[in-house]
């Protein structure tokens, strides 16, 4: 839901391997204490909102088996304590933004 925006403190979502569907709401951007963010294994569709670029503290995104589309948005690059980043088996298009090569 677009209201888990609103807890800004979260530092740990873990929500993989369910069936959620739908696409991520933007609103999570809000949520700027991220470290750990997992939803692999779902049925997330949809871009990858780009006010995530926000979570400068996330060291572990996965993403990955979903059916997310688009491509990576420039201002994840501000992700800069960034260790483990899985987002395999989408239907992303596209080139890396120059950036992801500050992490």
């Amino acid at each position: 839901p677009a209201g888990f925006g609103n807890w800004s403190k979260v530092q740990d979502l873990r929500l993989y391997e369910n069936q959620l569907q739908g696409s991520l709401p933007p609103e999570w951007s809000a949520m700027t204490e991220m470290e750990l963010f997992y939803l692999g294994k779902n049925e997330l569709t949809g871009t990858l909102p780009a006010g995530f670029g926000n979570w400068s503290k996330v060291q572990d995104l996965r993403l990955y088996e979903n059916q997310l589309q688009g491509s990576l948005p420039p201002e994840w690059s501000a992700m800069t304590e960034m260790e483990l980043f899985y987002l395999g088996k989408n239907e992303l298009t596209g080139t890396l933004p120059a950036g992801f090569g500050n992490w």
